[in-house]
């Protein structure tokens, strides 16, 4: 028991910018701050104040829709439909790692993104330990820089990315899938991390 709740200590979820009163119980400030900004349900043994986000234990079934949660989403390939599905996991993370090999700071498809998520992050008031792009070297090294150090200026100043990129051994496998790895779980995105070109054409018209 104790290993399992240090477990769930090290990977529970948490709102930066969360408000607690320790003068109070825990459901008590569960309750405020599904009030102040709501999420699916507050899960107790019991509903003493019978407040609308609280589920009680023995009353809870995998009928409810509060419990039965989607598995997976398909959101619109925009920065603010990528966005909406990323945020959750990326706020409440410490490490973060996003891998596309066709990345490029001077993309705007892939910038926009970029700002998006980095804007959510600053949003909530969160500040990971780390945020790594992950991509290919086709462009020269000064490229770029030069291409980084222009999108730097775009960017919320409270956050710090880094850029690693890969060049594939010979023989070897290609850097191809596009992820979002963090230290509480991960997301594939098969298609792109990048704003879809439909997107991109309906902001030009």
């Amino acid at each position: 028991l104790t290993e399992l709740l240090k477990l769930l200590s090290d990977r529970r979820s948490r709102r930066p910018d969360r408000e607690y009163d320790s003068a109070v119980s825990w459901q008590e400030n569960a309750e405020r701050e599904f009030d102040r900004r709501e999420f699916a349900a507050v899960l107790a043994t019991a509903n003493p104040r019978s407040h609308r986000g609280v589920v009680a234990g023995s009353s809870l079934d995998e009928s409810d829709p509060r419990w039965r949660r989607d598995l997976g989403a398909s959101p619109s390939r925009t920065p603010e439909g990528l966005t909406l599905v990323l945020a959750p996991l990326l706020v409440n993370s410490q490490q973060i790692h996003l891998i596309d090999p066709h990345f490029g700071p001077g993309n705007a498809r892939h910038r926009k993104v970029l700002e998006a998520l980095l804007g959510a992050l600053d949003e909530h008031g969160a500040r990971p330990e780390v945020f790594c792009v992950h991509c290919g070297s086709k462009m020269s090294k000064v490229s770029f820089e030069e291409e980084a150090r222009a999108m730097a200026a775009r960017l919320p100043s409270t956050q710090t990315v880094s850029f690693r990129r890969w060049t594939a051994r010979d023989g070897g496998e290609y850097l191809h899938n596009r992820y979002v790895l963090t230290d509480l779980g991960g997301v594939m995105l098969g298609v792109g991390l990048d704003e879809g070109r439909e997107a991109e054409r309906e902001g030009q018209t």
